[in-house]
């Protein structure tokens, strides 16, 4: 996919597509709260490995045994929990583990008492089922949040094409893998994937690993079958670095083998499940949308009635207070009695007396009692109405706020799912053939949810120029040009490129046009940049990256862009520590999830000679790097043994 302007190209899609809703493809927008109940959420700990990784884990038996996952378990040689109540433990060890399934069972030292475990739901839900991802207390920024499942997976797709942090992690061919279509951070792994109401479906595992839009759960019947053999003396958690699975592997009869195998639709075992997944995901976020509008209107108006009703009951109490408060009684009594008085004097003084008066009494009739009784009744429920009234406003007022957050949120994950469609699509074209296909295959999708214009037009130009297929790059700016006539210099400058890469001369001319001005496109400067690129003028590709920053470009897309020119093509000392900290702010706003980020970020730390930060840096980029980047990554291993800097093939 060709990378100049694609972070731009498509935020402007997105943000004309959605109402011009802004959101940054690395930011977590979580979904409209949906909390599990309070069982589900007691069950919930945080663990923390000494010397390894924070992670979750879930209460999974009346025991107190927690499940997690094995990655996180075997990060360090010691453990302790932290409960949703506040309470705190030692890990005596673990009963139970299965490294080919990423799951262990960890025995707290001393539990709560009367702590109840997760229930489980040994079912599976269709794609497209709504879920939640809950981690541990101590998951930040977020530990609870709504997802969606996006397929189901069997063990041999799954390791077919993903990678592993550890040696055998995960890699169990009769795993029933869950693909989600959100993420908690890494805290969250071990965590729990719930049901709507509350129920264990699966746990949250650290394999196998995939972009940082989607975590992977596997199914919570593993969960249970590992229950099963798990021993009454815990084992020290630093034997797990040479542990290896012994007991056979148990074979999920219970999970429906055509939904396992089926997924999303029929290209998901040639694509991954990101790319295979978005069409589910912007028919579901166009369903909120649709679902939400007439949702929202309908409500208000049951509110404005729900008003005028209480106004109505106020009116209708207010006459029955006023009907009793005019019945006068109707029985009298009059009586001599001796009736104590007192006088007061000229001089201020206060003289008390006493004498015998004519007293008269008044009673209201039993007629009259009954009607007041009746009348009191009236208005009490008169009252209970308007309490019922008020509240039915006040929920209903909830719900008009929850379309409206449902609504802005399909919004939000529309622009998203745009951004993350076309990662791939770097300033600096690091992604090659593979990415820019998959984009293609998933393209027609989203121009079916959004429609043909112009910014899907460019989308397309730019993958056919990744491609080099340039009579169908010229077809779409073609078009893109005709619907926008704004985007006549964005337009040249693809053509400029075109003609440049086949080797044509009127590349110059083309490149003459160009306005000298500075433009305020952030798009076109990203072009620019690549273009540069092209000739090898690496400190012009710089400027233009950091004007487009300054016009408003994606930040994070070009702060990964300009840490890795910078570490493989500059000398100077000062341009090395800029590197170091754009790459490290990109990592920061990405998570550190972000496996270009995290190349960007050893492209730095060799640049700075720091060899042995940059190896630690590039495991972890390629940990987390999609399927198909094997052999780059080698190469990229190879500069660092040499103490040499990360090789890029820029022209």
């Amino acid at each position: 996919m060709t990378g100049p302007n694609e972070r731009r190209v498509v935020r402007l899609g997105c943000l004309l597509a959605v109402l011009q809703v802004a959101a940054q493809a690395s930011a977590q927008v979580p979904d409209p709260e949906l909390p599990p109940p309070a069982q589900a959420t007691a069950a919930m700990v945080s663990i923390e490995v000494a010397g390894g990784r924070s992670g979750s884990g879930v209460v999974v038996n009346d025991a107190g045994l927690i499940a997690t996952s094995f990655s996180v378990a075997a990060s360090g040689t010691k453990a302790r929990v932290k409960y949703a109540d506040g309470t705190e433990t030692d890990v005596l060890g673990y009963v139970a583990a299965r490294r080919g399934k990423d799951i262990i069972l960890l025995r707290p030292k001393k539990p709560p008492l009367g702590l109840a475990p997760i229930k489980f739901f040994d079912g599976l839900q269709n794609p497209g089922t709504l879920m939640i991802l809950h981690g541990g207390p101590q998951t930040t920024p977020i530990n609870v949040l709504r997802a969606r499942l996006l397929a189901v997976r069997s063990g041999d797709e799954v390791v077919a094409g993903f990678k592993r942090p550890l040696p055998s992690v995960g890699t169990d061919l009769d795993t029933c893998w869950l693909t989600i279509d959100g993420y908690l951070p890494e805290t969250g792994v071990g965590g729990a994937v719930l049901t709507s109401d509350g129920q264990l479906e699966a746990l949250l595992v650290s394999t196998p690993a995939h972009t940082d839009r989607i975590n992977s759960g596997v199914h919570a019947r593993h969960v249970r079958q590992l229950l099963k053999s798990a021993v009454s003396t815990p084992k020290a958690l630093i034997t797990l670095k040479n542990f290896e699975d012994t007991a056979p592997t148990d074979i999920p009869d219970s999970i429906p083998q055509a939904l396992v195998t089926s997924g999303v639709d029929d290209r998901s075992k040639s694509i991954d499940d990101w790319f295979a997944g978005i069409a589910l995901r912007i028919q579901t976020a166009d369903a909120e949308q649709a679902e939400c509008r007439p949702r929202e209107d309908a409500q208000r108006v049951v509110a404005k009635n729900q008003v005028a009703t209480e106004r109505d009951l106020t009116q209708q109490l207010q006459k029955v207070q006023d009907t009793a408060a005019s019945v006068k009684p109707e029985l009298s009594r009059t009586d001599r009695k001796l009736v104590t008085f007192e006088t007061v004097l000229p001089d201020g003084s206060v003289k008390p007396g006493q004498e015998v008066r004519n007293v008269t009494t008044y009673a209201f009739s039993p007629r009259q009692k009954q009607f007041l009784s009746n009348l009191e009744r009236e208005a009490n429920e008169i009252r209970s109405r308007i309490t019922r009234t008020q509240a039915a406003l006040q929920q209903t007022e909830f719900r008009i706020q929850q379309a409206g957050e449902d609504l802005e949120v399909a919004k939000r994950r529309m622009v998203i799912l745009w951004n993350e469609l076309f990662v791939a699509a770097d300033p600096l074209e690091i992604g090659g053939r593979q990415e820019a296909e998959k984009a293609l295959t998933a393209l027609p999708n989203v121009t079916d949810a959004l429609g043909t214009n112009a910014s899907t037009l460019l989308v397309n130009a730019t993958l056919h120029l990744r491609l080099r297929q340039f009579d169908a790059c010229e077809a779409a700016i073609a078009q893109a040009r005709d619907l926008d006539k704004s985007l006549e210099h964005l337009a040249l400058a693809f053509r400029g490129r075109m003609a440049f890469l086949q080797g044509k001369k009127e590349s110059s001319a083309l490149f003459n046009k160009l306005p000298k001005k500075i433009p305020d496109d952030p798009r076109l400067l990203m072009v620019l940049s690549r273009i540069e690129l092209d000739q090898g003028n690496f400190a012009a590709a710089l400027r233009h990256l950091k004007q487009a920053e300054e016009r408003g470009g994606d930040a994070v897309e070009i702060g990964i862009a300009q840490a890795l020119l910078i570490s493989t093509t500059s000398q100077k000392g000062s341009e090395t520590v800029k590197a170091l900290n754009t790459a490290a702010q990109a990592c920061e706003a990405t998570q550190w999830r972000n496996w270009r980020a995290l190349l960007a970020l050893s492209a730095a730390q060799a640049r700075s000679k720091d060899y042995s930060a940059a190896g630690v840096t590039l495991e972890r980029a390629a940990v987390s790097a999609p399927s198909g980047w094997e052999d780059k990554f080698v190469g990229w291993k190879e500069n660092l043994a040499r103490s040499e800097v990360l090789n890029f093939a820029w022209k």
